[in-house]
């Protein structure tokens, strides 16, 4: 947390929460713009859960940015939910949109 947070300063990126949470943010619903979880979903839990909580937080048409080594057993669980749909891959990084 701290390390991610210590980047964001460095960068200058005033408008970054950094939250170390297994599921509940305690955030408004629809207040986040993008969701980054990198290399840390596989460890989650309860992944499910985790997924209920990024949909209600996130703003409508947000992304949710996933990185994980882990994915090809978690890609099908993530859009099968029917919470996020698959927006784009650029080299490691997966993009889901946030469906209404």
């Amino acid at each position: 947390c701290w390390k991610s947070k210590k980047k964001a300063i460095k960068i200058e990126l005033e408008n970054v929460e950094i939250i170390t949470s297994d599921c509940s943010t305690g955030l408004m619903d629809n207040y986040i713009d993008v969701n980054l979880c990198f290399d840390t979903f596989h460890m989650f839990n309860e992944p499910q859960k985790v997924l209920k909580e990024f949909h209600r937080d996130l703003k409508s048409n947000s992304n949710f940015s996933l990185d994980c080594l882990h994915l090809k057993e978690i890609k099908s669980k993530i859009m099968g939910m029917g919470l996020f749909k698959l927006e784009e891959k650029i080299e490691k990084t997966y993009n889901f949109t946030k469906i209404i």
